[in-house]
């Protein structure tokens, strides 16, 4: 299993050194100093990432090493910044050494552990996604793409997906099985402590700046069946119930 994290904070809330200062130690731990890594895919020294961001003329940069690769980007559109991180990650517990670095910017949104390739494909709706991996999709649901013609075309719907990623203006509707979320989180859907307090089959912690951990009975989700389908779902409805009342 290839564990990933995502954060979410307010659009363009960290500057980009900022984000890259919070990463720095984590990085510079598990690597020498002059490892080599690839910035937007040029070699440079670990040691000499800072002074290239320093003359960067970008709002956002990709960092990849030999064990994974981190994203800093925004979606304009929908007025949120992220950064992703995939295969850094040893074990869900090792997660939060890497988020809790940003649990002191008021930006902060949320964030979440997940299994890259369960994300992947309860999120794949282009057939070709399946084609191209020999992957049968006779038996999943389809729709339009609702596009007029001649672009329209089906595509799978994963909207009944429990691990779908929905990108909401100012957050993503996602969960997983160890999150964290911020005030600005919390405010922006709707969302009250005591809510989660109620479910008791949910591990809250609260950590200092308001920051609320929350832990499933799973520290990552990599089944779209059974109980694990029912967890999701009922966190789901939990966190962005009240929020898909006020979109309705």
């Amino acid at each position: 299993m290839t564990y990933s994290i995502h954060i979410i904070t307010d659009f363009m809330g960290l500057q980009l050194l900022e984000v890259w200062s919070r990463l720095q130690d984590n990085l510079s731990n598990r690597l020498d100093e002059h490892a080599v890594v690839r910035l937007e895919g040029r070699k440079v020294a670990l040691n000499r990432v800072t002074s290239r961001l320093e003359k960067w003329n970008k709002s956002h940069f990709d960092l990849s090493v030999d064990e994974g690769e981190i994203s800093y980007s925004h979606v304009w559109n929908r007025a949120h910044s992220f950064i992703e991180m995939e295969g850094l990650v040893g074990t869900p517990a090792d997660a939060e050494s890497w988020v809790s670095p940003f649990f002191d910017s008021p930006t902060f949104m949320q964030s979440w552990v997940y299994d890259s390739v369960y994300s992947y494909w309860q999120n794949a709706f282009d057939p070709l996604q399946y084609t191209s991996e020999g992957r049968n999709f006779d038996d999943l649901p389809m729709k339009s793409n609702g596009l007029p013609f001649p672009l329209e075309q089906r595509i799978i719907d994963t909207s009944n997906n429990p691990g779908r990623r929905v990108i909401r203006n100012g957050y993503v509707e996602a969960v997983g099985g160890t999150m964290w979320i911020g005030p600005m989180f919390m405010e922006k859907v709707g969302l009250s402590i005591d809510a989660l307090r109620e479910a008791s089959w949910l591990n809250l912690e609260e950590l200092p700046n308001g920051i609320l951990k929350i832990s499933t009975p799973y520290s990552v989700f990599d089944s779209d069946e059974g109980e694990q389908r029912r967890v999701q779902e009922d966190l789901r409805d939990i966190l962005y119930g009240n929020a898909a009342k006020n979109n309705a």
